[in-house]
């Protein structure tokens, strides 16, 4: 477990109970079993279609990069799995994690031009660009929006740099083109699409973040209340407790029922000395 100097959850969190605090600690944890498990569930599907789908790869590419990439991938997802069990997943792995998951995408769009031997620009028509989208909003579920954000840009910079790349490689100004339909039918670069791309993940990012903001502020509230409906059940009977926890409105002046009750004031503190006193005169 984290102490609470190298976690900047539990000081964002320092305003609720410590019994709140360790409940959403406990569901945080939960979330990050979840994501390796997605993460594993992505490398055994892209795997998978890597089988069974016929190559279009010249035979005598240099680089085939896919079964590197799955390979490398796999591991560090198990890895990941493996600390999220033991609770022992940090700050750093889960800021490492995120890197690599963009980072790895990032590198097999990258490397499809020499596999395929194409100009640069032709990786920026790989559909696998989509599966940058799953690894921001996979970040949700570790209720932590910052992850989000984190994941959003490090996804728009590495698009960037991927749009960069193919304008500097040579002929790549050449291949700069206004016309769509040319854009789409071609290599060419259409500027303005790969611009609306890297928009549409931060616009993405911006609304999955503050969705997990306000997840995990409804996280908060509904673990707060449920300390208060478990207080409620030690000091008022079952009946009484579950009436109080369930009522579709809070409770106004005038609404309660009238019951006949019965109060006992004890001393505790005078009993005691009482106690004290008896138990020195039987000596």
């Amino acid at each position: 477990m984290q102490s609470k100097a190298g976690n900047p959850e539990i000081h964002a969190t320092a305003r609720l109970p410590a019994r709140v605090v360790r409940a959403i600690e406990i569901q945080r944890q939960r979330g990050e079993i979840l994501v390796s498990w997605i993460q594993a569930g992505l490398v055994g599907l892209l795997t998978t279609l890597y089988i069974v789908a016929p190559s279009t790869a010249p035979m005598d590419a240099a680089l085939k990069p896919v079964p590197w990439a799955l390979g490398i991938y796999a591991a560090f997802t198990l890895f990941r799995l493996d600390r999220a069990y033991r609770r022992r997943m940090t700050v750093a792995l889960s800021i490492v994690s995120v890197f690599v998951d963009v980072g790895v995408l990032i590198f097999t769009i990258w490397s499809f031009h020499i596999q395929y031997g194409q100009p640069a620009a032709f990786y920026l028509k790989a559909p696998t660009f989509a599966y940058l989208f799953i690894f921001i909003a996979m970040r949700m579920l570790s209720f932590r929006p910052g992850y989000v954000a984190l994941a959003g840009i490090t996804a728009a910079l590495g698009w960037l740099g991927l749009l960069g790349y193919a304008l500097a490689a040579p002929g790549g100004a050449d291949l700069i083109t206004r016309d769509y339909v040319s854009y789409m039918t071609s290599a060419r670069i259409l500027v303005g699409a790969e611009i609306d791309k890297v928009i549409s993940i931060l616009v993405v990012t911006g609304l999955l973040a503050l969705g997990a903001a306000r997840g995990r502020q409804m996280l908060e509230q509904s673990l707060a209340e449920q300390a208060i409906a478990g207080q409620f059940a030690r000091f008022f009977s079952p009946d009484i407790a579950e009436t109080l926890t369930r009522a579709d409105e809070l409770l106004r002046p005038g609404e309660g029922q009238s019951r006949e009750a019965t109060a006992m004031f004890v001393d505790l503190r005078g009993l005691r000395i009482g106690a004290e006193c008896a138990h020195r005169a039987a000596r």
